[in-house]
C-alpha cells in the first residue's frame, strides 16, 4: 500500500506497513483550499500510476485531487472516490464552474463513488446527474485501550477539537461554557484546533470573560488526536453540515462522551445506540447536555455501553476494511 498526499513540509508522517511519499503543495493566489496544487505529486503520479492496481482519493472541489483523478484516466488506472461531504450540491458560480469543467466527469468516470450517509449519497447523485456509481461506506476506528486516559487530577474536562472555521462554531462552545461556569458546574472548558477564522472572535469573547476556565490550546500534533481526546471527560462537537466525523468515533473509541448537533449525519444512529448526546446545537442545549453528562454517574455509565457497543458492532475499523476490500476486488474496479 502507498499512500501519496500533498504535503505542508513540516508534519511528520509515518503508517506503519505503509510507503508514505508526500509532495510540497501551495495553494493559488485566491483560491484558498480548493486552490492546492502540487507539480511534484502531478508528475509522480504520471510516471507511477500504472505500478497500481486501483487508487483511492480522498475528492473535494479542489485541484489537486481533481488532477489525481485526471492522471488515473489518461493511464486508464480504475480510481475509487471518497467525498466526505466535500462534493454536494452547490449553487456558488465557482462551484458550478468546477462541476462542469473537471468534478461531474470525474465523478462519472471513477469505478465506485463512496457515501457516508443518504445525504451525501443524494447530493452525489444530483452532482453526477445520476451518472456516479454511489457506494454505501461507514467509517471506522478500532477500540484504544492505551491512549492515556482521563489521568489528570481537579475539574473534569470539556474538549473542543475542530478547526476554528464559523462552520465548527466554537463560540457555540465557548457560550455553552459561560452557561455552565455561571450555574456553578465545576468544569475546565478547552478549544484545541487551528485558526481557519474564529480565533479572534474566540479570544476576545476569552477576554471579556476573563473569570472563565476557558483556554485556547492551539493546533494539536499530527496523529495526536486520539491521545487530546482520551485525556478529556466530555467531547463536544457544534458544528453543522457534518457528514461523518472522525474526532467523533475516535472519542468514541477510547470512551470519552460525545455531544453533538442533530444536524451530523450519524446523529440519530448514535442516539439510537444511546452512544451520544444529541443537542439542537444551541448555547443552552449544549450547556444541558455536558451538564446531564458531568452530574449523573448513571448517564455516563450508560453511554460507556453504548458507546463499546457502537462501536463493536456498527463502527468497527475491520468490518470497515473488509468492505473497502470487497469494492477494491470488484471486476468493474479491479
Amino acid at each position: 500500500m502507498v499512500l501519496i498526499a500533498g504535503w505542508d513540509g513540516e508534519a511528520q508522517v509515518k503508517v506503519a506497513g505503509v510507503d508514505v511519499r508526500l509532495f510540497r503543495a501551495r495553494a493559488l493566489p485566491g483560491l484558498g483550499f480548493s486552490g492546492l496544487v502540487s507539480a511534484g505529486l502531478q508528475s509522480a503520479l504520471q510516471h507511477h500510476v500504472r505500478e497500481f492496481d486501483v487508487v483511492h482519493i480522498h475528492l473535494g472541489r479542489h485541484l489537486i485531487a481533481l488532477a489525481a483523478a485526471g492522471a488515473c484516466r489518461r493511464h486508464q488506472v480504475p480510481y475509487v472516490l471518497q467525498t466526505h461531504g466535500m462534493v454536494i450540491e452547490d449553487a456558488r458560480p465557482q462551484a458550478r464552474v468546477a462541476d462542469t469543467l473537471a468534478v461531474r466527469r470525474t465523478l462519472r468516470n471513477a469505478s465506485a463513488v463512496l457515501a457516508l450517509t443518504d445525504e451525501e449519497e443524494s447530493s452525489l447523485s444530483s452532482v453526477s446527474r445520476g451518472e456516479a456509481r454511489v457506494i454505501r461506506i461507514r467509517n471506522g476506528v478500532a477500540p484504544v485501550t492505551d491512549a492515556g486516559g482521563h489521568a489528570r487530577a481537579g475539574a473534569p474536562e470539556v474538549l473542543f477539537l475542530a478547526r476554528l472555521h464559523p462552520r465548527k462554531r466554537v463560540m457555540a462552545f465557548a457560550e455553552a461554557a459561560a452557561m455552565l461556569h455561571d450555574r456553578g458546574i465545576s468544569a475546565r472548558f478547552s478549544v484545541v484546533g487551528p485558526d481557519e477564522g474564529d480565533l479572534d472572535r474566540l479570544l476576545a469573547f476569552m477576554s471579556a470573560r476573563a473569570d472563565l476556565p476557558l483556554s485556547y490550546d492551539g493546533p494539536v500534533a499530527p496523529g495526536h488526536s486520539v491521545r487530546r481526546l482520551a485525556a478529556a471527560d466530555v467531547y463536544v462537537l457544534p458544528s453543522v453540515r457534518e457528514v461523518f466525523p472522525m474526532t467523533v468515533l475516535e472519542s468514541i473509541s477510547v470512551g470519552t462522551p460525545v455531544v453533538l448537533t442533530e444536524d451530523c449525519g450519524i446523529a440519530h444512529e448514535l442516539a439510537e445506540a444511546g452512544a451520544a448526546v444529541i443537542s439542537t446545537g444551541t448555547a443552552a442545549d449544549i450547556a444541558g447536555a455536558v451538564e446531564s453528562i458531568l452530574s449523573s454517574a448513571t448517564r455516563r455509565h450508560a453511554l460507556a455501553e453504548g458507546m463499546r457497543k457502537s462501536l463493536a458492532e456498527d463502527f468497527g475499523i475491520a468490518t470497515v476494511a473488509a468492505a473497502l476490500l470487497s469494492i477494491y476486488a470488484d471486476r468493474s474496479v479491479a
